[in-house]
Order: C-alpha cells, then sequence, then structure tokens
C-alpha cells in the first residue's frame, strides 16, 4: 500500500516507526509541507483509523472538547500532543474501533 502511495501516487514517506522485530508499525506520508496528510498503521484488522482537521489554535481543540460534552460523546484519550508532527489531537470513543 505504502509503494502505491509513493511510487504511483507521489507521496513522500514522513516518518516511520519500527517495532523490535524490525517491522514497520506505522508509516507516515505526506504530499506537501505538513508533517503527514496519511498514515499507516499495522493492526489487527483492517479498517479507517482517524481522520484530522487542521485548527488555528489550542483553544479550537478545547471548543471542540466542550462540544463532544455538550453531545456526551466522551473522548477517551486526549487532549494531547502526538510525538510524530507534534500535532495536537483527541480521540473520541468512536475512534476504538467500536462496532454498533
Amino acid at each position: 500500500m505504502v509503494q502505491f502511495f509513493v511510487e504511483k501516487i507521489g507521496f513522500t514517506i514522513s516518518d516511520e516507526v519500527i517495532d523490535a522485530d524490525e517491522r514497520f508499525t506505522v508509516v507516515f506520508l505526506r504530499s506537501d509541507d505538513e508533517h503527514h496528510t496519511l498514515a499507516f498503521f499495522r493492526g489487527s484488522r483492517n479498517e479507517w483509523d482517524h481522520h484530522c482537521y487542521e485548527t488555528n489554535e489550542w483553544n479550537d481543540i478545547r471548543d471542540w472538547g466542550d462540544r463532544f460534552a455538550a453531545a456526551e460523546i466522551p473522548i477517551f484519550f486526549g487532549p494531547g500532543r502526538h510525538g510524530p508532527g507534534n500535532n495536537l489531537f483527541f480521540m473520541d470513543h468512536r475512534s476504538r474501533g467500536k462496532r454498533d
């Protein structure tokens, strides 16, 4: 999958995470100057993991957290800052792969 996006679409690998067995666990790809536009994670299921949106400042993350709280959608992780990319984040319960 990574080879396709690099060779056919023109993405660039910006970061890789390798486990103790020297297998890729995460590959971050970019299409512009941002750290990543797309990422592939090794997992037990083939599924969509998450999507991201840009904001102007930390207060935007706070405001979205407040919206989730008002809608009674629990945040299970964050707010915080990712290592690769150093970006701000939070994840709601739906990000954990739960099925309805």
